[in-house]
């Protein structure tokens, strides 16, 4: 996997075309282009890596407990991973305007 979320060229094409968008077109692709800085920070490379380091261990714990129970269907870790958990609850405190002040 390359380390870029959206491929250059087509970012360079959007650029290109925006003296020929609206308004609002040229305001979201701002905003888009500002997430994409935001995402490939520096900081959000370290978070990524943390979570990366954190769903691993999640992982071998659960197959611990996996070997351990190998009867009981039940397990209560089972299909409760931590890092999608912190996906949802990050998606929804942004869909309820739980941040104070403007993010942009």
């Amino acid at each position: 996997m390359a380390d870029y979320i959206i491929d250059p060229n087509f970012l360079t094409v959007v650029q290109s075309l925006k003296p020929y968008m609206s308004e609002r077109a040229r305001q979201c692709t701002e905003v888009a282009e500002t997430l994409l800085d935001v995402l490939t920070s520096e900081q959000v490379r370290q978070v990524k890596t943390k979570l990366e380091s954190l769903r691993q261990d999640y992982k071998l714990t659960l197959q611990m407990v996996k070997e351990g129970k190998k009867g009981d269907k039940k397990g209560d870790m089972q299909d409760r991973d931590p890092f999608t958990l912190f996906l949802i609850l990050l998606l929804l405190l942004l869909a309820t305007d739980a941040f104070p002040g403007s993010i942009i």
